[in-house]
């Protein structure tokens, strides 16, 4: 029975309580948990599962007693090769990383086993590839993505990294219509990472480095406008992309911590709505 739903019923009965009743029911319902509070409970494979709230956050137990403690815990269940396998996820908090993933194995006449977490701050998603888990971190422009196999007989095996490369079946013209909301987007279309990589040279990888931080996108007319930087460094370490899909030009800029802004091609180059990006981005350091 939904919560309003109860609550509006005893009012009914009782009116002298239905306050007090009410705030009693809230009250309940609300409470936060408390040390020792379960917050996941499954018997599998004949052990008792838990996950449950610590004075150091959460812990994941077997049979009462703890495998793994972090502020964040989760898992889920499923079965890999016929073995029963508990996928989670561990987290300190935070916005520096994202939780990194663990496989708690559960085959019968075997002691249980922890694998990882894995060192990681990517977002990973396991895929089922012929009886074995594949963990890969997103390849981003300028970082390759790590890979790592998973099977209930060896746990987890590093791979060999896959390289970020642009889609060649897309260009400018791809550019123009497709929805951007990230600067380091656009360094997935061939013809405009192309030209992109001509302008930087050797200086490619910091520019790649402050591109692909926390940053945002957006269309100003014919113009795609976005700019990011290093998530522990912002406002510093930050890069700024303009690109126009009309004219199939590239304007950059990026401003490395301690130094003065570096601008590709020269500002005088820009058209004017760029020069007011670059303007607009640039007076944080003014």
């Amino acid at each position: 029975m939904p919560f309003l739903e109860m609550s509006s019923r005893i009012a009914g009965a009782v009116p002298r309580f239905d306050l007090s009743m009410t705030l009693l029911l809230m009250s309940l319902l609300l409470a936060p948990c408390h040390a020792g509070a379960a917050e996941f409970e499954m018997s599998v494979e004949g052990h008792d599962l838990a996950v449950i709230e610590t004075d150091e956050g959460q812990s994941l137990t077997v049979d009462g007693e703890p495998v793994l403690t972090d502020t964040y815990i989760s898992v889920e269940m499923t079965e890999v090769a016929g073995v029963s396998v508990a996928l989670g996820i561990s987290s300190a908090g935070g916005n520096a990383c994202e939780g990194a993933p663990f496989v708690l194995v559960l085959a019968p006449g075997e002691a249980v086993r922890l694998d990882g977490p894995l060192d990681t701050c990517s977002p990973i998603t396991p895929e089922v590839e012929d009886q074995q888990l594949v963990y890969a971190e997103p390849a981003v422009p300028g970082q390759d993505s790590r890979r790592w196999s998973w099977t209930p007989q060896d746990g987890f095996s590093e791979l060999s990294a896959a390289a970020f490369t642009p889609d060649a079946a897309k260009g400018w013209e791809a550019l123009g219509r497709d929805e951007i909301s990230h600067p380091a987007d656009i360094l997935g279309y061939d013809e405009p990472a192309a030209k992109v990589d001509r302008l930087l040279g050797p200086d490619k990888a910091e520019f790649f480095d402050f591109v692909t931080g926390i940053g945002s996108a957006e269309r100003l007319g014919d113009l795609i406008s976005g700019s990011a930087c290093l998530k522990a460094d912002c406002p510093d370490n930050a890069a700024l992309l303009v690109v126009d899909p009309v004219e199939q030009q590239v304007y950059l800029a990026w401003k490395p911590y301690g130094r003065k802004i570096v601008v590709r091609p020269s500002a005088k180059t820009w058209p004017e709505p760029a020069r007011r990006e670059l303007r607009t981005w640039a007076a944080s350091w003014n």
